[in-house]
């Protein structure tokens, strides 16, 4: 399995992960791509964040549960 990994060193600042996923998202992937494989791209960078959280001894879920990034992807995606 191979794993990817990212730094936006051009447009570094404090803010949302989902903003920086909408970017990524909506920049570098077609429309028919997103239709197909969102929900899945979606739960990977989930799943993803949460075992990066773990390396610091945190919770996903406590500190930032699925349902506040699923809130956030909307206000981000307009």
């Amino acid at each position: 399995m191979n794993e990817i990994r990212f730094v936006d060193w051009q447009m570094t600042r404090f803010g949302s992960v989902a903003s920086e996923l909408m970017y990524y998202l909506f920049t570098c992937n077609d429309k028919p791509l997103r239709d197909m494989h969102q929900a899945k791209l979606l739960k990977d960078f989930y799943d993803s964040l949460g075992k990066t959280l773990e390396r610091f001894e945190l919770d996903v879920k406590t500190v930032f549960p699925f349902d506040e990034l699923e809130k956030q992807m909307i206000k981000f995606g307009k």
